[in-house]
């Protein structure tokens, strides 16, 4: 019963990773309504152009470097991010999903990535641009962020352009928009020559969440409804070979002058006892299967957080629970049918 309980909560549990997945990268770290791209880096000004298309209310400049990132022996192809010190529509979080700002100098980068590289804050790696002059810098890694989609790496803005001697190119806009107006803004943009493309926030959403669903949905769907079939079962079978090892004994109390309503606590006060201490037992083994599977999870392209919300407690207490009860329910009847005749007969 314990192991049932503890399958319903590793099925519930990665419904509510991807939950959270979702709700920490489109609510808070990707808070803009529309990216857009430019097809080459363009002056600082270009953000004030986006700023006044129709149905702008904020634009935020970015600037994206491909870059090879080294440490010793190992390395990994990225794009280091530009960001502006107090900007909104795009953060980096901490553990604790508090804003993190970009220090002045050095990188920030993702805790994944940091683990591929083998770096912590402190370290110097290598940074190889592959666009402009190709500059090879060495630059401190100045924090890492939690980040469960990705790879990233980020960077000061002015830095980033100290970095690749520019003056402050930019790559693109975060934007918020007024919903009411995005049919125009999306017919101003496909007039815009400089525009090479268009990231809109609800379509990468949706398209996330499609893949988060196929990926897990159906493998939860199905964990949920084997392990319950497994907790009624097992409930209800204890119950019945309970009945059937004792069920002598029973009718030998009635004769004996216990009453109905004694015999049944008799019986069904045990198998409560058996599952009130599966129930704990129970979440305790699903929280360290959870935590079993995280690892197991730790992909580049996603991370699973340990996230166990209430209710992938309370599903797995209720359904055990109620096969409990009706288990009894159903026993209790067959309690009222024992052949007392028979014990009396019987030579003991």
């Amino acid at each position: 019963i314990a192991f049932a309980v503890g399958l319903m909560v590793v099925g519930r549990f990665v419904l509510d990773a991807v939950n959270h997945i979702m709700m920490v990268q489109f609510e808070l770290v990707q808070r803009d309504h529309v990216t857009v791209l430019f097809n080459d880096p363009r002056p600082a000004s270009a953000a004030f152009d986006v700023a006044r298309l129709p149905g702008v209310l904020r634009a935020e400049p970015f600037r994206v470097a491909p870059v090879w990132l080294r440490h010793a022996h190992r390395s990994k192809r990225v794009e280091v991010i530009g960001l502006s010190p107090g900007m909104d529509l795009h953060q980096l979080i901490d553990r604790q999903l508090r804003p993190v700002s970009v220090p002045p100098e050095g990188l920030v980068l993702g805790a994944k990535l940091a683990r591929i590289l083998g770096v912590s804050p402190g370290d110097s790696v290598t940074l190889e641009v592959l666009e402009g002059s190709r500059s090879v810098r060495e630059v401190p890694v100045a924090g890492v962020v939690d980040e469960l989609l990705g790879l990233g790496a980020y960077m000061d803005a002015r830095a980033l352009a100290r970095m690749l001697r520019e003056d402050n190119s930019i790559s693109g806009a975060y934007v918020r928009l007024d919903t009411r107006q995005e049919p125009q803004l999306y017919a101003s943009l496909k007039r815009t020559p400089a525009v090479a493309g268009v990231v809109i926030r609800s379509a990468m959403q949706k398209s996330i969440q499609d893949t988060m669903d196929r990926s897990f949905t159906f493998f939860s769907v199905i964990l949920v409804g084997f392990a319950s079939v497994i907790v009624v079962g097992m409930v209800y079978n204890s119950v019945r070979i309970a009945l059937s090892e004792r069920g002598n004994e029973l009718a030998s109390l009635r004769v004996l002058g216990f009453t109905q309503r004694e015999i049944t606590v008799i019986l069904l006060g045990e198998q409560a006892a058996l599952t009130l201490w599966a129930i704990p037992l129970g979440l305790a083994t699903g929280y360290g299967l959870c935590a079993l599977l995280v690892p197991a999870f730790d992909r580049e392209m996603f991370r699973l957080p340990l996230v166990v919300g209430k209710w992938s407690y309370v599903y797995p207490v209720a359904a055990a629970l109620s096969a409990a009860l009706l288990s009894g329910l159903l026993v209790a009847r067959r309690l009222r049918h024992l052949d007392l005749i028979a014990v009396l007969k019987t030579r003991e």
